[in-house]
């Protein structure tokens, strides 16, 4: 995004209606100094939502802190295809998406996946489901759908991704980050288009999305406050919750920073 269209954004915040201030939390049920740094923040009020990974290590014990503080209702899905084991059989024998030793390749992210066969498609399909179900089986309704590496943005992957949503009754789908500061021309064509397309299933939850480092690097009057998803990574440092992309920081504080001195809310 250039300088001029993130003014555009800051005033189309600032005039229209105001819309839902999320701030979500990615990568719950990866590892404990992560996991324990979200449910901190999500039993504080310091973020709205969580998005969990189903196929890391830390996941049972995430799901046992959720309910523990009866924060289910706020915790989403964090779909992998880039990291870790997959759920799946068949998926692992899969020489596209994992390496000889089952594992998911760390690529996907910066391939950019404009077309699979239809036995992929069935493969991708059948691994998401099955870690949206291992959510359910564990008493997480799943409020949301985003991805690890934002591949549930890749034009071959969104797809799926949106049919999974509607099949699962899952209300809102992750748009693709829209308030960078510099983006190449076709990534802002691309992006307009995934995210029109989420908003006419009614799959949107904000007209804006962008993670930390993405919205500080903006002037702050371009950073939008309204009708705008904030993504965020916590992790224990310390005894203190900094964010994983922004190290030596209070979250709190760059939270603040990035929502014009506002202090975040829970609905």
């Amino acid at each position: 995004m250039t300088t001029g269209a993130a003014a555009r954004v800051s005033h189309v915040s600032s005039e229209s209606p105001s819309g839902p201030q999320l701030i979500v939390a990615d990568d719950l049920g990866s590892w404990p100094r992560k996991t324990d740094a979200i449910v901190s923040a999500l039993e504080s009020g310091m973020i709205t939502s969580a998005s969990i990974m189903a196929n890391f290590a830390d996941f049972e014990r995430a799901c046992a802190l959720v309910a523990d503080k009866g924060l289910e209702n706020r915790v989403g899905a964090h779909l992998v295809l880039t990291e870790g084991v997959p759920l799946t059989a068949r998926i692992r024998r899969s020489s596209r998406f994992c390496d000889d030793d089952g594992l998911f390749r760390g690529d996907l992210d910066t391939r950019r996946v404009l077309h699979l066969g239809s036995r992929e498609r069935e493969l991708v399909a059948g691994e998401l489901r099955a870690q949206c179900q291992k959510m359910r089986d564990n008493g997480l309704p799943i409020a949301h759908l985003d991805s690890h590496h934002h591949v549930h943005i890749q034009p071959a992957i969104s797809t799926i991704v949106s049919r999974l949503a509607l099949e699962l009754e899952v209300p809102h789908v992750r748009l693709a980050p829209n308030v960078m500061r510099r983006a190449s021309l076709r990534y802002r064509v691309y992006s307009s288009y995934h995210n029109r397309r989420l908003r006419r299933h009614g799959l949107a939850a904000t007209r804006y999305t962008g993670s930390l480092r993405e919205v500080l690097a903006l002037a702050p009057e371009d950073r939008p406050t309204d009708d705008f998803e904030l993504i965020v990574h916590p992790i224990l440092a310390d005894g203190e919750i900094e964010d994983h992309a922004v190290p030596g920081k209070l979250l709190r504080d760059l939270i603040s920073t990035c929502l014009g001195g506002s202090t975040p809310g829970v609905p």
